[in-house]
């Protein structure tokens, strides 16, 4: 009678631990489960956000392509000072207040160095323009081989 009280013990133990070890992997797998959730909710999240910058960055290169395209280059045909006059083709005026890039080699070698910003339109598809930088040292033959891209 005493053996079998320890036998039933004993298997009582093992019954109970059997039990905390099904229970404690029954809670492993669903914390693994929402863990793996949150991990593919989060990872995804970053592909997406980095799927729509690189697609935002794409559509903004076309556009500034297009832009560029579609942008009518000036040819400078006076520097006093400050003002700038510059020719473009016809119907392909920048509005007023836009800005004008030029390339100034007395600033810098960067092209577009120099801004200039349109402050009046003239007549014969010419505005006149404000620099906002340095015209020292523009010879007269830069200045007519040099090209105004409005920017």
């Amino acid at each position: 009678m005493i053996f079998r009280v320890l036998l039933e013990s004993v298997a009582g133990e093992h019954g109970a631990r059997m039990t905390a070890m099904d229970s404690a992997t029954n809670n492993s797998v669903e914390m693994i489960s929402r863990l793996t959730l949150q991990m593919n909710r989060a990872r995804q999240a970053t592909i997406t956000t980095e799927l729509t910058e690189i697609v935002s960055g794409a559509e903004a290169l076309k556009d500034k392509r297009r832009l560029g395209e579609i942008m009518n280059k000036g040819k400078i045909v006076q520097v006093i000072g400050p003002v700038v006059d510059v020719r473009f083709e016809a119907e392909q005026l920048p509005a007023l207040y836009n800005a004008i890039r030029i390339s100034n080699p007395s600033i810098s070698d960067k092209v577009g160095n120099l801004v200039v910003e349109v402050a009046q339109h003239l007549g014969d598809n010419v505005v006149r323009c404000v620099a906002m930088d340095s015209t020292d040292g523009w010879s007269a033959a830069w200045r007519r081989s040099t090209r105004a891209i409005p920017s």
